[in-house]
């Protein structure tokens, strides 16, 4: 007899959707049609996408009109100036800018198709912008995609995808009885550990608490831990999307089962850098001046 703990995770293949939608009550049907029961502590990850497709919360391209700063930006980093005011449009702030001609030499190692991942390259118009969204995530073009939408539209992350995971999370324990969590995530570029790639992340979530506060906890040899506080919500995300991938698998939300987590309502929102700018930017400069401090004097 094995002595493990089983997690449990099943892709959900959701009816494609087009535009707007009852999208509580498309969960309601497919749940109900495809026979799962959802169970109390049950935690339903949904990609932003699908919710976004839902609500009808989608950008039709060919109504936006490039402005003067837009035109002034697309010029100066190459960028076409229709999606560079759709990324300022749905932005607290433009942060950076970087240039993707970096890549090139790598298409044959990011693509099983090299002619295919270079036009998705060339498509990028030269340039990607790090703004901070809307809604304060740290994101490049705003959360700009047009992969799985329909021609002339696009996605960005700009909604407060906290309120929206807790109106889906309501509807569905008041129709089924029950107590479930939701985490809304989406895919964004990543330097992990000095790995460049992509990763899915929370943008959202009701009814789990997002990183386990166990800083300080005792360790197996009782020595307060220097860390624990594992973001808890982006881990689901990223395991989730073993399942949801990025291209035409079309399963776009997963059901977690037998996690073991927290109650709690405070969302992703709380967990944001942004929402502490000005204790960051000290942090940052900071570390900046005794860094560079340290490079002059030769001691690092």
């Amino acid at each position: 007899m094995i002595d493990a703990t089983k997690l449990e995770f099943y892709g959900l293949r959701l009816p494609i959707i087009e535009f707007k939608t009852d999208f509580n009550k498309l969960l309601f049907r497919y749940f109900l049609e495809a026979n799962i029961d959802l169970k109390n502590n049950d935690v339903l990850v949904i990609t932003s996408k699908y919710v976004l497709k839902a609500m009808g919360l989608v950008v039709n391209v060919s109504k936006v009109h490039p402005g003067f700063r837009a035109k002034l930006i697309s010029r100066f980093i190459g960028k076409d100036p229709v999606e560079t005011q759709i990324v300022l449009d749905n932005s607290q702030k433009v942060l950076f800018f970087s240039t993707v001609g970096f890549l090139s030499p790598y298409i044959k190692d990011l693509g099983k198709e090299p002619e295919k991942a270079k036009r998705a390259l060339k498509e990028t118009h030269k340039s990607i912008l790090f703004t901070i969204t809307k809604n304060g995530f740290i994101s490049t073009d705003s959360g700009l995609d047009y992969s799985n939408v329909p021609e002339g539209y696009a996605v960005v992350n700009a909604c407060d995808f906290d309120k929206i995971a807790q109106e889906i999370r309501s509807s569905l324990n008041e129709r089924f009885n029950i107590n479930i969590a939701i985490v809304i995530t989406d895919t964004e570029f990543t330097l992990s550990n000095g790995k460049f790639g992509t990763l899915d992340f929370a943008v959202g979530s009701s009814g789990i608490n997002v990183i386990t506060r166990e800083f300080g906890s005792l360790d197996l040899y009782g020595r307060p831990k220097f860390g624990g506080i594992d973001i808890v919500v982006d881990e689901i995300s990223a395991a989730a999307a073993l399942l949801m991938k990025q291209t035409n698998e079309g399963i776009p939300a997963v059901l977690v089962r037998g996690l073991e987590y927290e109650r709690s309502e405070e969302g992703v929102k709380g967990l944001l850098i942004t929402g502490y700018r000005k204790t960051a930017k000290k942090v940052i400069f900071k570390i900046i001046v005794l860094t560079l401090l340290a490079k002059i004097f030769r001691i690092l």
